[in-house]
């Protein structure tokens, strides 16, 4: 009586083995996902959009901030943030508030597993990076597994600091944009917490915006 049991219990081992290994063979690489992600958003070169930020911060005493401005896109790598009557650190760090993709070559990178963001099927890749990078640990970037975006990415520093940034995208002329966006900054060593949240609107794409602009102050 114990071997058809035995034998049961040993196919529905095998049956899982093989679910899982042919799950793993079907996972792109971490370079075919950021591939796609480069290649997003085709013929999309540059962009802007009126943008609000309600932000709170805690350093020492509470700073709540309520700020509009503009912000600025142009690929692969510049940014831009204006904003009426906002302290100089937070125009300092634009790429917190918009399309940021690392560089994959300055990081090692693996698949960590799947995972739902917001009811979105997601690839969860862990980065950490191949040289000294400042106070920079590592990244987590959740990839929708569908559409080439990340609706959700932490960044780790040095001294258990952190980034959580997390996106809901919007399609305007059938590019896929900035939405709102909620980032939570916590820096334990210096007694820093923050908490940010965007909204976009007004999107003007492809308005050939000079390399220049976004050197210049705003």
């Amino acid at each position: 009586m114990k071997k058809p049991i035995l034998l049961t219990a040993a196919l529905l081992i095998l049956t899982t083995w093989v679910g899982q290994a042919a799950g793993a063979a079907s996972a792109p690489s971490v370079e075919e996902l950021f591939t796609a992600l480069k290649n997003a958003n085709p013929g999309l070169t540059d962009y802007q959009s009126d943008i609000h930020i309600d932000l709170h911060v805690n350093y020492l005493v509470a700073i709540p901030l309520d700020l509009h401005g503009k912000y600025y896109y142009k690929r692969p790598d510049h940014y831009k943030l204006v904003l009426e009557h906002a302290p100089q650190f937070v125009q300092k760090y634009p790429q917190i508030f918009g399309w940021n993709l690392p560089k994959l070559e300055d990081f090692n990178s693996r698949i960590v597993g799947q995972e739902n963001v917001d009811g979105l099927p997601c690839w969860h890749v862990f980065l950490t990076p191949r040289h000294e990078m400042g106070d920079l640990q590592g990244q987590e970037l959740w990839i929708d597994r569908q559409a080439a975006v990340f609706p959700r990415q932490i960044v780790h520093y040095r001294d258990a600091g952190q980034i959580l940034i997390e996106v809901k995208y919007t399609t305007k002329d059938q590019y896929h944009l900035f939405d709102t966006m909620k980032a939570a900054f916590s820096f334990p060593k210096i007694h820093l917490t923050a908490t940010a949240d965007a909204s976009y609107s007004n999107y003007l794409a492809n308005q050939k915006l000079p390399d220049a602009f976004f050197k210049s102050g705003p």
